[in-house]
């Protein structure tokens, strides 16, 4: 049967990637996965494969506007990559992760990030570990400027962490249990050019260069 990579963008079709997430994320709470699908999904698009209506794997594009060196950009967060599990190990998630790379390079967005369970799986798509996920959300915008690279806590940050906060006096949403944050570079032109670098620079280098930035991430969905 032919198989079909989408980009889904309506409510309606990402609706139809729950039932994949409740299967392959099962320590995450019936209320977090709610509040996500309500709430979260507004703003992202998910990558999808398909086959006569299934979904068979997923990957979720989460934008969030960062300060990278006091410069405002738009950033993608890579989330609940998922294969079903018969169809694990056929190159799906490869071609997922390409096909977003392809689309956030068209769109000029300089890096995207994720949060491995392992990161032997993503360092072969040119991702590299820059720090660890910051537990500490509430922090002045004065300790923030101290960063090279942040997210912005415009109004609907605000309400998206209240919301998962509130979740989080319950069971929420399940992470490795020391979550490290790994970043790719996706355009290294419009990286070069929001991080004021004198010269472009390749991927490779782009990365290697932000590791030694100061760089704190709190976000996890």
């Amino acid at each position: 049967m032919a198989r079909t990579l989408r980009i889904l963008n309506t409510e309606e079709e990402k609706r139809r990637t729950t039932a994949l997430y409740r299967r392959c994320f099962p320590e995450d709470s019936e209320a977090f996965v709610d509040f996500y699908y309500r709430e979260r999904c507004r703003g992202n698009r998910i990558l999808s494969i398909e086959e006569e209506g299934e979904v068979l794997s997923m990957l979720h594009l989460n934008p969030y506007r960062i300060s990278l060196f006091s410069r405002e950009t738009e950033i993608s967060y890579v989330y609940a990559v998922a294969t079903e599990e018969r169809f694990r190990r056929q190159g799906m998630m490869r071609m997922l992760l390409q096909e977003a790379f392809r689309i956030l390079k068209r769109e000029r967005v300089p890096l995207s990030y994720l949060i491995p369970v392992e990161e032997a799986i993503y360092t072969p798509f040119g991702y590299g570990t820059v720090g660890r996920l910051q537990r500490e959300r509430h922090i002045s915008e004065e300790r923030l400027r101290e960063y090279s690279l942040y997210c912005i806590r415009n109004s609907a940050y605000q309400r998206l962490i209240a919301g998962e906060e509130r979740l989080e006096n319950g069971a929420g949403e399940g992470l490795p249990e020391d979550p490290k944050i790994m970043m790719k570079i996706t355009d290294p032109d419009r990286f070069c050019e929001l991080s004021g670098l004198s010269e472009k620079r390749n991927e490779a280098d782009c990365l290697d260069w932000l590791k030694k930035q100061r760089i704190y991430i709190s976000e996890d969905i």
